[in-house]
């Protein structure tokens, strides 16, 4: 039952879009075609840790993901760039971006070609390290990850162009490697695009393994592989609440804040302390009982304390097969973000209800930074179809919108899928 992969059709719409926005675009000696792709990505469980060095449990998305198609000129001397994008929802072009890698780089600020901020802050990231690189590109960009949905478009669209990059930059000692990469993506997104986001989503987007999940230390930036049932077995199935949030603004980053004042009174009772990830539920108890924490801040930190731990332990029921224990621990997760972190809202709940009592199901829960956008739900392979088509009809009925279920399962991460150098 696995979902076909993104990237076959989403090259062809790149070639595409790029062959109707370039129609100048050289194509002789001396110029590199490259295609490169990165998937979305959906956390079965671990939110809103990442950015307290806490453990993160995401999967790749094999079927939803961003394509650049796009020609390197090496030879040019003007640093000139150009940028379209075939919009994930409607796949309408956007108006071409042009930029120059021989000028300062600066964020747009217009919201018709914002979207281009994650393009031109890799580029940034990757002239900071390689600062006598030359760089003159035609990109095309096509996705179909739903954009503010809470399944990563952003990452993906950055760990794309940041795979393009390393085909045509020259590869540093000792080559490329995930890590380095999805650290100059995070780096691209908080910087540049002024999002206070995590290394998870990057992360998983650069360094996926088929069929398998990550369990990602964001204090250490390693990660362990966990093995995801086979898809004759169980899949996932996400649905999107049809309200969108933009994490760059709005009630994400007064949680990340929340998060960082925690830290800094709970240092008071234990000085020293890395991150919240090093915080046990009797240090949360002690320091609300002398005042150190507020009601609202305790409530804050006992999530995180929760998650990461609830996090570890889906890890181990993954590892052991033991797939209704991941199941109630994602039930549970949901239950601590939307009373503890306060981040869900009345229309994901109603998804995550729905499919909780639905036959065949193990759990559900709120994906991605909340306010909207996911929900991720475990169920069994023969029970998906009809899952979907449920979900479908009673979101309609509820809230008059196509919560638009898809099946998805665990697929790879970031790839370079064309070299043409001429």
């Amino acid at each position: 039952m696995a979902p076909p992969s993104f990237s076959p059709p989403l090259l062809e719409r790149a070639r595409a879009l790029f062959a109707a926005s370039y129609p100048d675009a050289p194509d002789g000696r001396g110029t590199t075609t490259v295609a490169a792709a990165a998937p979305g990505r959906v956390n079965i469980i671990g939110e809103h840790v990442d950015y307290t060095g806490g453990f993160v449990l995401p999967v790749a998305l094999s079927s939803h993901g961003t394509v650049i198609y796009g020609r390197h000129y090496p030879d040019r001397t003007d640093g000139r760039c150009r940028a379209v994008s075939a919009d994930a929802g409607s796949g309408t072009p956007t108006a071409v971006v042009e930029f120059s890698t021989y000028a300062p780089l600066f964020p747009l600020e217009d919201s018709a070609t914002s979207w281009a901020n994650y393009v031109i802050g890799v580029v940034r990231e990757y002239l900071r390290a390689f600062p006598d690189a030359s760089l003159s590109l035609d990109l095309a960009v096509a996705g179909n990850v739903p954009l503010g949905g809470g399944l990563s478009s952003s990452a993906s669209l950055e760990v794309t162009t940041a795979s393009l990059l390393e085909t045509v930059l020259p590869a540093p000692e000792g080559g490329w490697n995930v890590k380095d990469r999805a650290l100059r993506c995070k780096a691209a997104e908080n910087e540049f695009c002024g999002v206070p986001c995590g290394i998870m989503d990057q992360y998983i987007s650069s360094a996926a393994l088929a069929n398998h999940a990550l369990l990602i230390s964001c204090e250490s930036n390693s990660y362990i592989p966990k093995s995801m049932p086979p898809t004759s077995d169980a899949v996932l199935v996400i649905c999107n609440s049809g309200v969108k949030h933009d994490i760059g603004g709005g009630e994400y980053p007064v949680r990340v804040r929340q998060c960082a004042d925690a830290l800094a009174a709970l240092r008071r009772l234990k000085p020293g302390l890395r991150n919240l990830r090093a915080v046990s539920l009797d240090d949360v108890e002690e320091a609300a009982a002398e005042g150190i924490l507020d009601p609202l801040t305790w409530c804050r930190v006992r999530h995180v304390v929760t998650e990461n731990a609830r996090t570890a332990r889906a890890a181990a029921g993954l590892a052991a097969g033991d797939l209704e224990t991941v199941g109630q621990l994602m039930g549970e997760s949901h239950v601590s973000l939307r009373d503890d972190y306060e981040v869900s809202c009345k229309e994901v709940d109603a998804l995550v209800e729905a499919a909780g009592g639905f036959e065949g199901v193990y759990g559900s829960r709120m994906t991605g930074g909340g306010f909207g956008g996911c929900t991720v739900t475990l169920v069994r392979s023969e029970r998906a179809e009809a899952l979907v088509e449920y979900l479908r009809e009673k979101y309609q009925e509820d809230f008059e919108i196509d919560c638009q279920p898809f099946i998805t399962s665990a697929g790879e991460g970031a790839k370079c899928l064309l070299v043409e150098k001429k």
